[in-house]
């Protein structure tokens, strides 16, 4: 009963903001990631640096061309283009002590699938 009633409690916030949110791993297709207009949002419990580091790594093996970078403070920055000349954009940003939160669009209205890709291969090197 009590999941019941979270569920259209969830609803109605999702319905009264304009958006649909995808709050559950599976229905984000078992990533784990919340997309939400257009980007992929994912928090790893890893540093920033090692996370940053993730994430040049899984943009480079899906044949990524990263033309920006960017890694200072408590933030960074990886924008790049996918062979097809879609862009790529992360922004990253240390959220606490070892955890990272990862916002990844791909395209100019959000390439779903192709980021979902990119999480799995993050998820590859950080987990």
């Amino acid at each position: 009963m009590r999941l019941v009633k979270l569920v259209m409690i969830l609803a109605a916030v999702s319905v009264a903001s304009g958006c649909v949110m995808l709050a559950l791993g599976a229905a984000a297709g078992g990533t784990g990631a919340l997309y939400v207009k257009g980007k992929a949002t994912k928090s790893y419990s890893a540093s920033l640096d090692r996370t940053y580091d993730a994430v040049v790594a899984a943009l480079e093996g899906a044949d990524v061309v990263i033309a920006k970078r960017q890694l200072g403070g408590t933030v960074g920055k990886i924008h790049g283009t996918a062979a097809d000349g879609e862009s790529v954009k992360v922004d990253l940003k240390s959220v606490g002590d070892n955890v990272t939160e990862v916002r990844l669009r791909v395209g100019l209205l959000g390439n779903r699938e192709r980021a979902e890709n990119l999480i799995a291969r993050i998820d590859a090197r950080l987990l």
